[in-house]
């Protein structure tokens, strides 16, 4: 019987050395060590050197945030509460510099001042060494924020035009008093899952997390938002803005779930984030995309190696800190249009290396520091060797950069208008941004128009008090001259004018969107660039009945007509509006989309979509749809939230049926019953005995025995196992994956 224990447990513990596994929680190593991880079990890419400079001794704390200061000094900030100061190399103890403020995750020192951005004080704080005596006696508090501490306060950082930026996590609510560039945010989607309520993030609410602007004198400014847990901020050369956002891990292989990736973040843009399957997709035309994603991880801090004595290939990159693997990777940036394309590579790994923050010191080197969750900290030092020869920065990127320079300022210039409080009745600007081909700077665009429609002096005023103000005859002005521009642009750009309408506009002003439905009816948009206009439409039509309220029949009729005549494309954004408007080709076009859809993502939200759609349905579609979800229930792969999703998806769909189609299809749901899909039990074995955990341990050994047999272990896991993990692509998924156990827990725990 221990064989048979160990066959099936040598397959789950095979997976590839370590650092090329799984190593989700790897962090969790460094909760039982007594000493941060050697520099030696630490691999860089070639060239690099590290080295440990000191680990955290008994007493000082687990390590979040670092900076140094003017003097070459480190500060470094203790998870529960204070800031330490030491100097890399010198052995004396840190300094205890103060010890009040809690969980600062963002530093930043600025000659005799730290500012510090303090988590769970819930404060933007300012030190000052007024006498310079080395302590920080002025204290003054520049933006208090309320809201949870989870995905909290996170990192600060300089503008090169002076301003201060502060970032965080969705648990944030902006301070009392702020002026916004970022508005007219909404949750606006059409469908979204009743199974919500059981879900982590369910309490989550525009603006989510985002990007606060301190200027001196001025009130803070909402900049960005629709982010989950950004960590860190950085800028370019150019001056633009990055970050590394989370992901929500328990949402992987469901269509709302998007990975951890790096953003550019830009004036008035929503990334998209409201929590579980009311996220907006990267790919509606009013959300944000990303620069690149990369994948399931906890983001940490964020910087550009300006200040590094490295080659250029990294001096340029943006290094990103993913604490839960263990890995800093370096994303190299391209230039494309008015923002930026780009690719990652692993920089550095290690097991456990759970990289909370990172500084260049004035050698020119890369300090970084682990902690987080009270586990043991070390600080960590990164240079270039010349061992081997640095790649060469490739001799067409400096034209990329003359067109690049061309596009951002015409998106710098749109941007300026999203900041003026009286802004121009029409600014000659605006028109020629919409008419781009730029995506980005057709979006600054469309918010400087809303702008127009929507100025921040109505910001505090209700509807109802805003049409009995003064503004109304002026706004119905600009109104009647937006609309009257969607039909004079070319469609791709009136389209971008009737999503800034609908975006600005609340129930009170569906009479003025007629224009919508007259280009539908004049067919204008027969001439326009399908992918582009279409998407632009739908999102713009989406929004319209969301803020301003149902069409009338005409105009729904008109829809309709547009809908079934578009330009045939699965469209994932079109499936939730051919649902909406209960066309009546949705149901075979969705069914069909998703037997010829590559990914899991896509054919579960066709499949989730069109469990929407109240009639229509054959006996026969009803079956496809059954037959559809029988198998991708039963290859599914996912996390945490795929087996409720899919069992909450069932029941609605069953919920819709009609008493006669229950009962004609009756055979067909009971395939979808877990003990009709269930994996046959292996042959019946005589019971020996229930072993225990203290006799099984001293076999563990075996498990990596030469002569163990993987393909037994194999047919083992399938017997049993399966029917609730998934290890690579077999298996449920009601228990947790075991894909690459061995690179998370050792034997005794597996």
């Amino acid at each position: 019987m221990i064989r048979v224990f160990l066959l099936a447990f040598s397959v789950l513990t095979t997976a590839a050395a370590p650092l090329d596994s799984d190593t989700y929680n790897q962090w969790k190593d460094a909760l039982k060590t007594a000493t941060a991880t050697p520099a030696g079990e630490v691999r860089a890419l070639p060239g690099f050197k590290v080295e440990l400079v000191r680990p955290a001794l008994s007493g000082e704390g687990s390590w979040v945030a670092l900076a140094f200061d003017a003097n070459g000094r480190a500060i470094i900030s203790r998870e529960d509460k204070g800031l330490l100061r030491l100097t890399p190399g010198d052995p004396a103890p840190p300094e205890i510099i103060e010890d009040s403020l809690l969980e600062v995750r963002g530093l930043l020192c600025e000659g005799d001042t730290i500012l510090a951005s303090a988590n769970n004080s819930r404060a933007l704080v300012k030190l000052r060494d007024a006498d310079g005596d080395g302590k920080y006696e002025e204290r003054s508090t520049l933006m208090e924020t309320p809201g949870g501490v989870g995905h909290g306060r996170n990192q600060i950082a300089r503008h090169p035009g002076g301003a201060l930026w502060a970032i965080g996590g969705d648990d944030v609510q902006p301070p009392a008093q702020f002026d916004a560039v970022f508005r007219n945010y909404a949750e606006d989607r059409l469908f979204t899952a009743p199974w919500d309520r059981f879900h982590g993030s369910n309490s989550v609410r525009p603006p989510c997390g985002h990007v606060m602007i301190l200027t001196e004198g001025h009130t803070p400014r909402l900049y960005c938002g629709g982010l989950r847990n950004p960590f860190g901020i950085a800028f370019n050369e150019d001056g633009e803005a990055f970050t590394y956002d989370a992901d929500m891990e328990w949402d992987v292989g469901l269509p709302w779930y998007r990975p951890t990736r790096v953003l550019h973040l830009v004036s008035g843009a929503d990334y998209g984030w409201r929590g579980a399957s009311r996220a907006l997709p990267a790919w509606m035309p009013d959300t944000w995309p990303a620069v690149c994603d990369i994948g399931k991880g906890s983001p940490t801090a964020v910087m550009f190696g300006t200040r590094s004595k490295f080659p250029d290939h990294w001096r340029k990159a943006l290094f990103i800190l993913d604490w839960s693997y263990g890995i800093i990777y370096a994303v190299h940036l391209t230039p494309s249009g008015s923002t930026y394309t780009g690719k990652s590579e692993v920089f550095l790994q290690g097991r456990p290396l759970n990289v909370t923050s990172l500084d260049f010191g004035p050698d020119g080197a890369m300090y970084f520091v682990t902690g987080g969750r009270r586990t043991q900290s070390g600080l960590y030092r990164v240079t270039w060797t010349g061992a081997v020869p640095a790649p060469q920065v490739k001799a067409h990127e400096a034209a990329l950069t003359e067109e690049a320079k061309l596009a951002r300022a015409q998106r710098h210039r749109l941007e300026e208008l999203h900041r003026q409080v009286d802004p121009p009745v029409w600014p000659d600007e605006i028109e020629p941004g919409l008419r781009s081909s730029d995506p980005f700077i057709r979006h600054a665009a469309r918010v400087a128009l809303e702008y127009l429609l929507y100025p921040p002096t109505l910001e505090t005023i209700s509807w109802k008090e805003k049409f009995h103000s003064d503004y109304l005859p002026e706004w119905r002005s600009r109104m009647d001259r937006a609309l009257a521009l969607a039909l004079q642009l070319p469609p791709e750009a009136g389209a971008e004018v009737l999503l800034a309408v609908a975006r600005a506009g609340g129930a009170e002003f569906q009479s003025a969107f007629h224009v919508f439905w007259h280009m539908l009816a004049r067919r204008e948009w027969e001439r326009a660039v399908p992918p582009q206009f279409h998407a632009t439409m739908l999102r713009a039509l989406e929004l319209s009945v969301l803020r301003q309220g149902e069409p009338s029949d005409t105009q729904r009729a008109a829809v309709k007509n547009f809908l079934e005549i578009l330009t045939p494309m699965p469209g994932l954004h079109a499936a939730e509006v051919f649902v909406r408007f209960g066309v009546p080709s949705t149901i075979p076009r969705y069914l069909g989309y998703g037997e010829s859809a590559a990914s899991q993502e896509e054919r579960l939200h066709y499949l989730f979509t069109l469990r929407h759609m109240k009639s229509g349905w054959t006996l026969e579609q009803r079956r496809a749809w059954i037959a559809a979800f029988r198998r991708e229930s039963a290859r599914a792969v996912g996390a945490h939230h795929m087996g409720v999703t899919l069992r909450y998806c069932r029941t609605e769909f069953e919920a819709d049926l009609s008493d006669e189609e229950r009962t004609a299809l009756a055979s067909d749901l009971a395939t979808l019953d877990p003990s009709a899909t269930a994996i046959p039990a292996a042959e019946a074995r005589a019971f020996v005995k229930a072993w225990t955990q203290a006799e099984l341990e001293p076999h563990l050994a075996a498990v990596a025995a030469p002569e163990r047999d993987l393909k037994r272990g194999h047919e083992l896991f399938k017997s049993q196992c399966a029917a609730c993990h998934r290890y690579g692509a077999e298996g449920g998924v009601i228990g947790p994956d075991l894909t690459g156990i061995a690179g998370r827990f050792d034997r005794r725990t597996i």
